[in-house]
């Protein structure tokens, strides 16, 4: 398989960017030489995860459970040294992890301070959804929300740098690390401050690989003197529940099973880093596995068995920083990702229980918050570093454009009205279709704008126009339509002109923040209870009608 993707990734018509520079296909010695090397690290990381998974599902729960001793939970302390990468953290014996010395503790503390600086609000990783496009439009929206990317399978990424590393220069493409690893909308240096790098694995050596990768050695664009890509902190994926990431895959969700692995991932992470950004963990409450298979397990079993899982994981003294979706993940009876998120209860209060526990630690509070109002709420009682949003941010964007000024206290939004992040956001799609094939990649670049007006008037002509002006690239490549070289920012533009009122394009933030609040005391009051939701309806409704890869992991909500 690595064999025929190596030579598929060679051929002279890959990739689909537009490139001056010419990709030669690969001798048959350099294609056995690198494609003997990524086999043998695919074994080698395949063959770990699975007698992992298979000692962690071989184990009895109850037997797992007897390692924990509940007194060891108030003997759990983590100390401020803010400048250092390794914290020392006390064990349940009295004793403590040695700090690991830093090879760059300022740029550590700086990654630090930003993450703990824009923490109030972050957008969820969701797989096809949470790109460089969204989250460039999110960060034209918020300059303050932490933005997350998809998660990014740390053994795909070693194998094609590996592949990448073996290769005569020019013989092999770095498009698919690009992909995934991008920071810039384009070649003119534009960053994204404040964006951590979700990673999926559960061989150390393949998160090492793959956090070194985007630190360490960060593949520098030829044509502009910053890296492609510069993250804020590197997060592991210890909640995705689909069959497959937390079933073939043995990561995900299944982690929550063995805390003492996550720790070892989560130091490998820091190490292949060398200590430059710091590396937290996004998780659920449990998984059924923990508790016999029971979907509803009791309060304190619930709360103990998270207790469990941070304090192992923290004790490493490289994690103090939790993502909790207050949903427990099934499992063991072939849920979808869609159950998963609405089958096992909320549970907002063993979250909160456990962030009141340690206090040393941060957390932030995943699912169930879907208006900005609701999550202003949810911080107000101080024990919650911040929340996380998903669907709500993809679904209605525009009503969180007032999260800076509601939840951090800036003196306004970023972006005046709707027209004027349309404009803003043309310049990047113009900016991506002058790298990239518009048959390709004009869909993508849509997307994120498509529920720009989700709850206006006339929102689902604007989509309909969108998905015609998505559609004409392909068009005219088979010969269907005249070829138009008008811009996509000019059609995107003319799409709202054409559809929405004028009313509608120019409301600020501020008062669409309001009509929001309006909106929440009808349904609180029982009259129109549906609008609160009804945007998030219709954008799983699209996403149903989407191929199943753009839903298959999409579980931060």
């Amino acid at each position: 398989f690595y064999v025929d993707m190596i030579r598929k990734r060679a051929r002279p018509s890959y990739p689909p960017q537009r490139s001056s520079r010419r990709i030669h296909p690969l001798s048959s010695s350099s294609t056995a030489a690198a494609s003997v090397t990524v086999f043998l690290a695919a074994l080698s990381c395949s063959v770990s995860a699975f007698v992992r998974s298979s000692h962690a599902r071989a184990t009895p729960p109850s037997s797992r459970s007897a390692m924990f001793v509940p007194g060891s939970l108030a003997r759990l302390r983590v100390f401020a040294n803010k400048s250092a990468p390794f914290r020392a953290v006390a064990s349940s014996s009295g004793s403590y992890v040695p700090e690991v010395p830093s090879l760059a503790s300022d740029l550590y503390a700086s990654n630090s301070d930003t993450l703990a600086h824009m923490s109030r609000l972050s957008l969820a990783p969701m797989m096809e959804y949470t790109d460089r496009h969204m989250r460039h439009m999110i960060r034209l929206l918020s300059s303050r929300t932490l933005l997350y990317t998809e998660m990014v399978a740390a053994n795909a990424l070693a194998h094609q740098y590996d592949a990448l590393r073996g290769c005569p220069d020019g013989a092999f493409d770095d498009h698919m690390i690009r992909r995934f690893l991008s920071q810039q909308a384009g070649r003119d240096g534009h960053e994204y401050p404040g964006c951590v790098l979700q990673l999926g694995g559960s061989c150390p050596d393949a998160l090492s690989a793959a956090a070194r990768i985007s630190t360490v050695d960060a593949l520098r664009d030829p044509d502009a003197s910053a890296p492609l890509y510069r993250y804020t902190a590197l997060n592991l994926n210890c909640g995705c529940p689909s069959e497959k990431v937390a079933g073939k895959g043995a990561f995900g969700a299944s982690l929550m099973s063995d805390a003492d692995l996550v720790r070892s991932l989560c130091d490998a992470m820091a190490k292949g880093s060398e200590g430059t950004l710091p590396v937290t963990v996004k998780c659920r409450i449990g998984t059924d596995l923990q508790f016999d298979g029971d979907v509803r397990p009791s309060d304190e079993a619930m709360y103990s068995s998270l207790c469990r899982f941070v304090e192992t994981v923290a004790a490493g003294g490289v994690v103090t920083d939790f993502q909790v979706h207050a949903r427990l993940a099934v499992l063991g009876r072939s849920y979808s990702p869609a159950q998963n998120r609405n089958v096992p209860p909320l549970r907002h209060d063993i979250v909160r229980k456990v962030a009141r526990r340690y206090p040393d630690l941060t957390f932030h509070l995943n699912g169930g918050v879907d208006a900005l109002d609701r999550a202003a709420g949810v911080l107000e009682e101080g024990d919650l570093r911040g929340v996380m949003v998903g669907r709500s941010l993809a679904a209605d964007p525009w009503g969180w454009a007032g999260a800076d000024r509601v939840l951090y206290g800036e003196a306004g939004a970023p972006v005046a009205s709707r027209r004027r992040l349309l404009e803003l956001y043309g310049k990047h799609a113009d900016r991506e279709e002058e790298l990239w094939d518009p048959a390709k990649i004009r869909r993508r670049i849509l997307r994120p704008v498509q529920a720009l007006f989700a709850g206006e008037r006339h929102g689902k002509r604007f989509r309909i126009a969108l998905d015609e002006i998505g559609g004409r690239p392909k068009q005219e490549r088979a010969g269907k339509r005249p070829v138009d070289e008008t811009p996509l920012s000019e059609l995107l533009l003319h799409a709202a002109d054409s559809t929405m009122d004028e009313e509608v394009l120019n409301m600020s933030p501020e008062e669409s923040y309001e009509k929001k609040r309006q909106g929440a005391g009808e349904a609180a009051s029982g009259v129109g209870s549906n609008r609160r939701t009804a945007a998030i309806a219709e954008w799983d409704r699209i996403r149903k009608s989407e191929p199943e890869s753009a839903t298959a992991c999409a579980e931060g909500r």
